[in-house]
């Protein structure tokens, strides 16, 4: 059972992007979910859990196959605009480093 889900997993992925790749396919101590992690190159990847009804459903339902699709896709997609944007949300956050520029206003206002 396990090699059939860990295939439709890996089929899903090579049909949404030929460089993806399955690096990790483990199921949750208590039963219900299954921790996967998507490689795409330049890309380490990072834990994804997707309930495990719902992947041993896509292999012999449509509807939840093209859900399983949708969620897959979303995160192969959306990875390269994650990792653009992970430093301005560190700036956004205060998280600076030290060779940073220094800010502009960083005395106490005029008042």
């Amino acid at each position: 059972m396990r090699a059939a889900t860990t295939t439709i997993v890996a089929e899903l992925l090579r049909e949404i992007d030929a460089t993806a790749r399955l690096a990790d396919f483990t199921e949750t101590p208590d039963g219900f979910w299954y921790s996967i992690r998507v490689e795409t190159p330049g890309d380490a990847g990072k834990a994804l859990v997707l309930p495990k009804m719902l992947v041993l459903r896509a292999q012999a339902d449509p509807t939840t196959r093209r859900t399983l699709t949708t969620i897959l896709r979303a995160e192969v997609r959306t990875r390269p605009s994650r990792d653009s944007t992970q430093p301005a949300r560190e700036i956004a956050a205060g998280a600076r480093s030290e060779r940073d520029p220094p800010r502009l206003l960083e005395a106490d206002p005029i008042g």
